[in-house]
């Protein structure tokens, strides 16, 4: 059922023998009035899907109405409630979800006489930088109960989390961290450097003290990617959730890789611990104010440079590097839902590489001009794809990961102009991500790039 406000603003629940009401206080505004929203009855009835069935009364004061619910009304049963029905208040029970500023999110009913409308419980796993900082900033705007559980050694804590600190690979911090649960969900932004062994380790730990697990994967877990064009139904790298960090090979043109086996593993890992209740998303290249991987950092300083630019032609190649807000947005979304199976999360319209590289040099202001080169002639010269000219890569299937599902669950991406702006006017501010080993293998010397240029004069 779709709750018209924030759990927030719920300010009390009276129980009795025949059911229960709800007393709601409207945030202050235009059209927040009772009168007003009971005025609109019939579209909430429409949108909810209970023509004539809305219970709504006049509260107290002018801002508040009343929703009525009888343990035994038919209504209880027409509602299709994500939980248990409504007959006792012994347990926690799902009434949602919730809308907060337009997001959704998701309210519990607290069982007991006296019982409340309480906020959704998440653990995220990391949570300091980059995505992790936007999934814990997200939760704690949609006013959620967020717990973090890091090393404590990257990144700072957001403010207004619980922070429980510790290693992921020691089975008595995670027993400690679950004591802190229980949690309606986790999400797990900080498996990319363990093995599929420790992501089964701490989704086991944590499995009585979670209803669902969110994780965050990679299309790097495709047997065809980069080579074949993707749907979230293709094939999967095969490794056990038991690997260790020895697990896969690394093709000799880079594909598959050691990572994508891991990747891969630490989905099934997750799969035997939660079943039908995880959720994998698997985004392909993530962009966006914090990156540390230095990707789009890197076009940007370029293209503040000016001068010639070595750019890999053809200029139409459309791109489908993702927000990391986006990716943070649609992470709360499933979090919140009762869905299950993978999620491939790429921009649906993407942006040509002429395009994005003429974003960069207006958003910069730089007087660069990019003179567009053959692949041939780059491999010639010996320029790796993929790290010396970021987000550049000549496999057919590299950017041709299908985010359908994702996109008709609620996915929604930026313009990547906006990507490409936001992350100057953070750059430019003095901008600086967390230190990654990562920042140092992209973008191609400038004295390479000289040489190159000139040969082609």
């Amino acid at each position: 059922m779709h709750a018209l406000v924030t759990a927030q603003d719920i300010s009390r629940i009276v129980f009795t023998d025949t059911g229960w009401h709800a007393v709601v206080t409207l945030p202050p505004g235009r059209n927040t009035s009772a009168a007003a929203v009971i005025a609109k009855q019939t579209q909430l009835e429409a949108n909810l899907d209970l023509p004539g069935k809305l219970r709504l009364g006049v509260g107290e004061q002018a801002n508040q109405f009343i929703v009525r619910m009888q343990t035994n009304d038919p209504l209880a049963e027409t509602i299709a409630w994500p939980g248990p029905a409504i007959t006792s208040v012994e347990h926690a029970l799902p009434i949602g979800p919730i809308f907060v500023a337009g997001q959704p999110g998701f309210a519990f009913l607290d069982g007991g006489v006296g019982g409340r409308i309480r906020p959704m419980r998440i653990l995220v796993i990391g949570g300091t930088w980059f995505l992790g900082k936007c999934i814990a900033e997200g939760a704690l705007a949609r006013g959620w109960s967020v717990t973090t559980f890091n090393r404590g050694r990257s990144g700072r804590d957001v403010d207004g989390v619980e922070t429980v600190h510790g290693d992921r690979t020691d089975r008595s911090d995670l027993q400690r961290l679950a004591q802190h649960g229980p949690w309606d969900v986790v999400v797990d932004t900080s498996s990319s450097d363990f093995a599929p062994r420790d992501v089964l380790l701490a989704a086991t730990e944590l499995r009585e003290a979670a209803r669902r697990w969110v994780h965050i994967s990679t299309v790097s877990v495709y047997e065809g990617w980069p080579h074949q064009a993707l749907t979230d139904t293709s094939a999967l790298l095969d490794c056990p959730a038991d690997a260790d960090e020895s697990y896969g090979y690394t093709g000799q043109d880079g594909s598959p890789t050691v990572y994508g086996f891991q990747k891969a593993g630490g989905e099934r890992a997750v799969t035997e611990a939660f079943g039908d209740a995880a959720v994998f998303l698997r985004p392909g290249v993530i962009l966006g104010p914090g990156e540390y991987v230095g990707r789009l950092p890197w076009w940007l300083t370029r293209a503040k440079r000016g001068g010639r630019i070595l750019a890999p032609a053809p200029a139409e190649r459309r791109i489908q590097p993702v927000d990391v807000r986006d990716v943070a947005t649609f992470a709360l979304d499933q979090a919140a839902a009762d869905t299950s199976g993978g999620y491939n999360v790429t921009h649906p319209e993407g942006i040509t590489f002429g395009d994005f590289i003429r974003e960069c040099l207006e958003a910069t202001g730089g007087a660069g001009k990019p003179e567009w080169v053959e692949p041939d002639v780059l491999t010639e010269h010996g320029v790796a794809q993929w790290t010396e000219m970021p987000l550049w890569r000549t496999h057919a299937g590299v950017w041709a990961v299908d985010s359908s599902r994702a996109v008709a669950a609620g996915l929604h991406c930026r313009p990547i102009a906006e990507t490409i702006r936001d992350t100057w006017t953070w750059l430019a501010a003095d901008g600086r991500p967390v230190d990654h080993p990562r920042w140092a293998e992209h973008g191609i010397a400038p004295e390479k790039e000289a040489k190159i240029l000139a040969s082609l004069s």
